[in-house]
């Protein structure tokens, strides 16, 4: 991304020439089966200081946004922007994974005090679209997080996963009746169920190579919270 530089100061000077940085810019109403809920990018700002009459006119150049290779930066700045970038993925997941409890919840909801069928099955619809709209728009969060070693193994063990309920919850919304058919949902619970268990492996692989203590701590309550069966129910 390219952002325009700030303009020198008018004065009686003439202007000082331009920096080389700068550029232009059939529903049976049971309770269903729930599946389980089982750049580092450096900004360069190069401040320039322009001799005009005889003193010097300070400038700020262009600031482009640039990929900074690893081997460029120091060990230290790699792994703060890792440590930094894994609490935000976890924070995501975190939000991407309350989405997944809500749907729940609503249904729990919808069929606690249901005044017929036609209604329950309305609500469930509502609900489920809700959710997959809800987790598609979280999704690009996940996805820009890219920073190396654990940021990039955790997001490519939990996108299969987000996806596999966004499917699903796609397929509710357009049949609600599907929610209380095994047959029917057994291939989106099958999927559920086994990126659910990839994205444990990943996380307590995680937890295993001793993290900072806030990503061990987030990520320990999505595990609990949804991939060892210690969460609230339905356990997603």
């Amino acid at each position: 991304m390219e952002t325009t530089p700030d303009g020198v100061a008018p004065g009686p000077d003439p202007a000082p020439p331009p920096s080389p940085y700068e550029r232009t810019i059939e529903p049976v109403l049971d309770r269903p089966a729930a599946p389980r809920r089982g750049r580092a990018r450096a900004v360069v700002v190069a401040l320039v200081l322009l001799a005009a009459g005889g003193g010097f006119v300070a400038g700020l150049a262009a600031s482009d946004v640039l990929e900074v290779p690893d081997v460029l930066r120091s060990s230290d700045a790699v792994e703060s922007e890792r440590a930094t970038q894994l609490v935000e993925l976890l924070r995501d997941i975190t939000g991407t994974e309350g989405v997944m409890l809500a749907f729940d919840e609503s249904v729990g909801e919808a069929l606690d005090a249901v005044p017929d069928q036609e209604t329950a099955l309305g609500r469930i619809s509502d609900a489920a679209a809700a959710g997959a709209d809800a987790l598609a728009a979280r999704r690009p969060a996940s996805v820009d997080r890219r920073a190396g070693g654990p940021v990039d193994d955790v997001r490519t063990a939990y996108l299969p996963h987000l996806d596999s309920w966004i499917e699903y919850l796609s397929a509710v919304a357009e049949r609600p009746e599907l929610l209380f058919s095994r047959s029917d949902q057994q291939p989106y619970i099958l999927r559920i169920n086994a990126t659910a268990e990839v994205f444990r492996e990943a996380l307590e692989d995680l937890l295993a190579s001793g993290p900072a203590p806030e990503a061990a701590e987030l990520a320990e309550r999505i595990l609990d919270d949804g991939f060892r069966g210690e969460g609230p129910p339905p356990s997603l």
